[in-house]
């Protein structure tokens, strides 16, 4: 199981207790949308949480979940910095699941305390939390 944590579920408590889990994930987009600084990246790194790259495979499930839910205002908002890092949590999660070269897939679950989000990923079978277990 891997914990990909949204914004609104990063807390300095969070930070600053992490042990080296190495079941937290974040993905880029998170990151921007946060506004985080390079100092503030390296800082995150050192607390052993995954950063989360996209790739090819990501950016195509992108498309897909773009064409389904790109009008969903609640869900996307194209405003700079802000808005687009739910839709790319989806999609590489969903990216994920369709490896089929590995024994043991990674499952991931989605921290978040946004409703729409939520609801999303729910039709999508994407298991979230409000807070991290």
């Amino acid at each position: 199981m891997k914990y990909i944590l949204d914004k609104n579920a990063l807390s300095n408590d969070l930070l600053k207790n992490n042990s080296k889990r190495t079941d937290l994930c974040i993905t880029e987009e998170v990151i921007q949308e946060a506004g985080y600084s390079r100092a503030e990246v390296r800082t995150l790194a050192k607390t052993g949480i995954n950063i989360l790259r996209m790739s090819k495979k990501h950016l195509e499930k992108l498309k897909e979940v773009m064409k389904a839910e790109g009008g969903n205002l609640k869900l996307i908002s194209l405003y700079p910095g802000r808005g687009t890092a739910d839709v790319v949590m989806i999609a590489y999660v969903l990216a994920e699941r369709d490896i089929v070269d590995t024994l043991f897939p990674d499952e991931f679950t989605i921290i978040t305390n946004d409703k729409e989000l939520t609801s999303v990923a729910k039709k999508y079978q994407i298991k979230c939390v409000s807070k991290l277990v």
